[in-house]
């Protein structure tokens, strides 16, 4: 029905009843014919059954179909694509293995949002056969504990921090209660700081202070949980939240540390990181005023100077004070008027004081002088 309704039923017929069409279209996927040379690889290696896979591509296609998504349904027509171009890079050049199984692999006739899911399920089980013989695995499955500690240490030297990270999740559990344990924890939380996963980075950081006030490392994993913090501040257009805990994380090592070797590096970030926060407001401040929402304009523009007392901006920002408020009270109902502008008048007087020579003075001085006008007709 939704297909008839868009005048798709013909294309849709095509997938969901090929027995009706004249050129049926061709079967996504042999299972058994699989079934038959994945043994040849490796005599435990299957595929699911044909009523699985074959079940889970019409599911995929109702799904849209009911979206109405039709465009992307005529892309699961015949499509050729390079099934060996999705495998991992590592896995491409197999030719032993995939020579075997090539002529059978019928993904080419998958569209393409499909065809990885099933890729997914018909070649992990292949890359894990190949990857058991890894000398990576067999050092993960081996009981010489010094060789791991050895070995995840020159894995985190040499940058390869996501094969040091098991290895020391491992050495922690087998030598809990022992003063080694310590530096291991330690190299722990580089190793995620060095795999670009700051979160869980910060986190052991902050564990590794808890569990070892005293370390001659304490100081510095204490500045590293602000600065992991730092590195997840986004750009200023975006939620500044992480932006706000960095802050707070390097104030805290800072407050802990005050003489600390990085002191100054902490507060250069922090420095940085308000920069941010001020960008922040001032860019939310002018959204309101290009907006022409002048009342939450003038009250974010005072709050940046409350915030950020000591921001570039100042002059711009207490003009702006007084040119929202004048806006305000042009566009105000009558019963508004008076209080609007007494208090663009009070924001001039606030701006003249700090500024008197300013760039922006001529205009200034002709939005008081409106104001003072208005004010002088309500009270003759």
């Amino acid at each position: 029905q939704v297909a008839r309704t868009a005048e798709r039923e013909a294309e849709v017929s095509a997938l969901f009843l090929p027995e009706k069409t004249a050129a049926p279209i061709v079967s996504a996927i042999s299972v058994k014919t699989l079934d038959k040379a994945m043994r040849v690889v490796a005599p435990k290696l299957y595929a699911f059954e044909t009523e699985v896979t074959n079940g889970q591509y019409e599911l995929f296609l109702q799904d849209l179909l009911r979206n109405k998504d039709f465009d992307q349904i005529a892309l699961c027509r015949i499509h050729p694509v390079d099934w060996q171009a999705l495998l991992p890079k590592n896995l491409r050049k197999l030719y032993n293995y995939t020579k075997k199984i090539h002529h059978f692999i019928k993904l080419s006739y998958l569209c393409t949002p499909m065809k990885t899911r099933i890729l997914i399920g018909l070649f992990l089980p292949l890359v894990f056969l190949l990857s058991s013989c890894d000398p990576y695995q067999k050092l993960l499955k081996s009981s010489d504990y010094e060789l791991k500690l050895a070995k995840a240490k020159e894995y985190y030297n040499n940058g390869a921090c996501e094969k040091a990270i098991p290895l020391f999740e491992e050495l922690m559990s087998v030598y809990k209660g022992t003063r080694d344990v310590e530096n291991m924890y330690y190299y722990y939380a580089y190793a995620h700081y060095c795999n670009h996963d700051y979160v869980l980075a910060s986190h052991y950081f902050k564990s590794f202070v808890d569990y070892y006030p005293r370390s001659n490392n304490a100081e510095n994993a204490s500045y590293m949980i602000g600065f992991c913090e730092y590195q997840m501040s986004p750009k200023a257009s975006l939620d500044q939240e992480d932006t706000k805990k960095a802050i707070e994380g390097l104030q805290l090592y800072i407050n802990q540390y005050p003489t600390g070797t990085r002191v100054d590096e902490a507060n250069k970030l922090m420095d940085e990181l308000r920069a941010k926060l001020e960008q922040k407001a001032y860019d939310a401040a002018i959204l309101y005023y290009n907006v022409r929402n002048y009342k939450s304009a003038a009250t974010s523009f005072k709050n940046l100077l409350i915030e950020f007392p000591d921001t570039k901006e100042q002059e711009e920002v207490m003009f702006l004070i007084v040119k929202s408020y004048h806006l305000l009270a042009l566009n105000s109902i009558d019963s508004k008027k008076e209080e609007r502008y007494q208090q663009a008048a009070n924001s001039y007087l606030e701006f003249i004081d700090k500024y008197p020579k300013s760039k922006y003075l001529r205009e200034a001085e002709r939005m008081y002088n409106s104001s003072q006008l208005f004010l002088k007709q309500q009270k003759s």
